[in-house]
């Protein structure tokens, strides 16, 4: 059964498929990303004897569905020149960094400027060196759910420079984050701080653009074709603040 609840942005989906459809081993998420369909599988991160929580696994390495990186990257480039993007931010993901070099190479094709875009180092603690700065600490929904994050002294370097050649002329860097997925929020938090440090920016002044957020729903999956109901309404969830997702999918706990 398919439904789905319209807004104007982002779209809330909620269009589960059975595990027979498409021989999916577990339920997945029809959703609709840059007029094409494409079926998300959703997969348990939950922690061991944590009960379930199920996720719609959004891929889009080139290798794995070429289709949905150019869908996503598309959805992207559309939020990237609307907001007059100059510097590009996303962490280090070898799942996500190839659609987001095709996202800038898009904006700035449409946009017909040179959009720049740094990669910032996430990982274990053991990861970082001398050559960083000091990493701070983020959780994750995904194994081994505490990560760090930092530039590094390079990066910040060339940033500082970059805001002081923009403001020479006039104004500030209108800096973005760009990923392909924000889950409870962590990781763009913790790209806002790093980066904010350096440009002496305020959360809202970084705003956060994503393929897909999720959200949590706490009903069974039997459940999910008739919408989660509270006070005989659907309910449909606003996105975090200053986060501007193409569309919101549900997590399902249970």
């Amino acid at each position: 059964m398919t439904v789905i609840a319209e807004t104007l942005t982002p779209r809330i989906e909620l269009n589960v498929v059975s595990p027979d459809k498409n021989n999916l081993p577990l339920h997945g998420l029809e959703v609709i990303i840059g007029n094409h369909d494409f079926i998300l599988p959703y997969i348990d991160v939950a922690k061991k004897g944590e009960g379930h929580t199920l996720i719609p696994f959004f891929d889009p390495r080139p290798a794995v569905n070429h289709d949905l990186m150019l869908a996503g990257a598309r959805e992207l480039a559309i939020g990237l020149v609307n907001s007059g993007a100059d510097v590009v931010f996303t962490p280090k993901s070898k799942k996500s960094v190839p659609m987001i070099i095709e996202t800038v190479k898009i904006a700035g094709e449409i946009s017909g400027k040179k959009i720049k875009l740094f990669v910032i180092k996430r990982g274990l603690l053991s990861d970082f060196d001398e050559t960083d700065e000091k990493p701070i600490d983020f959780e994750t929904i995904t194994p081994p759910y505490k990560k760090y994050m930092a530039l590094s002294k390079v990066q910040t370097l060339e940033i500082q420079q970059m805001q002081k050649e923009f403001i020479n002329q006039g104004r500030k860097i209108n800096a973005v984050i760009a990923d392909d997925v924000i889950s409870r929020g962590g990781t763009v938090r913790a790209l806002r701080k790093v980066v904010g440090k350096v440009l002496n920016y305020e959360d809202f002044e970084i705003p956060a653009y994503a393929v897909i957020q999720e959200f949590p729903i706490t009903w069974g999956l039997g459940q999910i074709p008739g919408g989660p109901k509270i006070d005989g309404g659907i309910w449909t969830p606003e996105p975090q603040e200053y986060n501007y997702p193409a569309i919101m999918t549900p997590v399902i706990i249970g």
